[in-house]
């Protein structure tokens, strides 16, 4: 319960933030707070899922959520190519988690692959915030 509070705590004053630096400072501060506020939610949703979750699925989801928003703030700047190469971080993502349905078929189900797929949407829908 405390960590949960704490992290309200935590997306209140983020949000407080976005708004703030969206208006008075530079969007980049907005991509960073994106970021963090993405790397919270993921957190929390794999600790919410993890009994649904093996370990292995667990850290590919935590992976995808780390690399995902900077691997397409980079490419977005320097490219404009930012929603594509987060696209291919997901299909790769879908790879990842499909073969451990080969790599380790003892503990992997379809289901567990479902969940880990659903706590990995939330870093995308922070980079559909970010990019509109």
């Amino acid at each position: 319960m405390k960590t949960r509070l704490i992290s309200g705590v935590c997306y209140i004053a983020i949000l407080l933030a976005f708004y703030l630096l969206k208006t008075c400072v530079h969007d980049l501060c907005f991509d960073v707070l994106t970021y963090v506020f993405s790397l919270l939610g993921t957190y929390e949703i794999v600790r919410a899922m993890g009994d649904k979750m093996t370990k292995s699925e667990r850290v590919i989801v935590r992976i995808f959520g780390i690399v995902c928003i900077p691997a397409c703030v980079i490419a977005e700047y320097f490219f404009r190519y930012g929603v594509h190469v987060t696209g291919v971080l997901f299909i790769a993502l879908g790879v990842a988690l499909l073969s451990l349905l080969v790599i380790k078929h003892e503990e992997t189900t379809p289901e567990n692959i479902g969940v880990a797929i659903f706590s990995a949407v939330y870093p995308a829908i922070m980079l559909v915030v970010l990019v509109l």
